[in-house]
């Protein structure tokens, strides 16, 4: 433990598994009081079980729920005094390809990814300190190239990318700095929540890693990481920036040696 965010206030919504629940102990590990919020009452209650009690409270609340939700943040003023760092993390991914995707799933992603955050931010303001503070959102990868299978997830992560921006832009005068980490292709259960069979997923998995230049997928902890930097006083002169912790898979050319037709051998 180092303190990197020693007596700062934070919340994380999805907090309570995967890159969410990862964050939150990486929060608490740097010396953070940390709430965190989720739809799942068990899994909540579980997270806040096995990370210890004291430092961090979790409370049920779906990401869709914008009156739920400024009753987490004014918990938090009523307990704490301030909010700190918000981590939006809260998200889901679904494929929908042309041709077959529903009307119900395209206003699902927009509502959950892209209407939510802007809500949330909004709602949240108010609860910063004069000081400031720091805002994390959550992009991916998919901002920065095509994916037939998963268009509408791509277009709600380049929003939420310009949302980091435009929010900055707004927010400059209140010293809040609104950064987006975009996770790639990491080990967490949001991957098999794609609602792929056990082989087509293993198929596609085996697939992404051989592209990846890495090689491997990345795990919670390297996105939870990256969160930290963007938490802390480190990061101050950073603003309306994104972090993509993907093993290179987006930025880079990638093709094995042995796969070149200008290095054959």
């Amino acid at each position: 433990m180092s303190n990197r965010l020693n007596g700062k206030v934070a919340l994380v919504t999805g907090g309570n598994s995967g890159i969410g629940r990862e964050a939150v102990q990486r929060f608490l590990e740097e010396g953070a009081t940390v709430y965190l919020t989720g739809r799942n009452p068990k899994t909540i209650e579980d997270t806040v079980e096995s990370l210890g009690r004291g430092k961090i409270a979790g409370i049920p609340c779906d990401a869709n729920d914008a009156p739920g939700f400024v009753r987490v943040l004014e918990r938090i003023r009523k307990e704490q005094g301030r909010l700190d760092v918000l981590f939006l993390n809260a998200g889901i991914a679904e494929l929908t390809p042309l041709g077959s995707t529903t009307e119900e799933q395209v206003d699902r992603l927009l509502d959950t990814n892209v209407k939510s955050v802007f809500l949330s931010v909004q709602s949240a303001i108010p609860y910063f300190p004069e000081t400031g503070g720091a805002i994390i959102l959550s992009g991916a990868w998919l901002a920065e190239c095509g994916a037939p299978l998963l268009p509408v997830v791509s277009a709600t992560k380049a929003a939420v990318r310009n949302f980091a921006r435009s929010f900055s832009a707004a927010l400059l005068e209140k010293k809040i700095r609104v950064n987006c980490v975009s996770p790639g292709a990491i080990a967490t259960p949001l991957y098999r929540r794609l609602g792929l069979p056990d082989d087509q997923l293993n198929e596609l998995s085996n697939l992404v890693a051989s592209k990846i230049p890495l090689g491997q997928f990345g795990t919670a902890r390297d996105i939870a990481n990256c969160a930290v930097y963007l938490a802390s006083d480190e990061s101050n002169y950073v603003l309306g920036a994104d972090f993509v912790v993907d093993g290179g898979f987006s930025q880079l050319l990638f093709t094995r040696t042995n796969e070149c037709p200008v290095h054959p051998d």
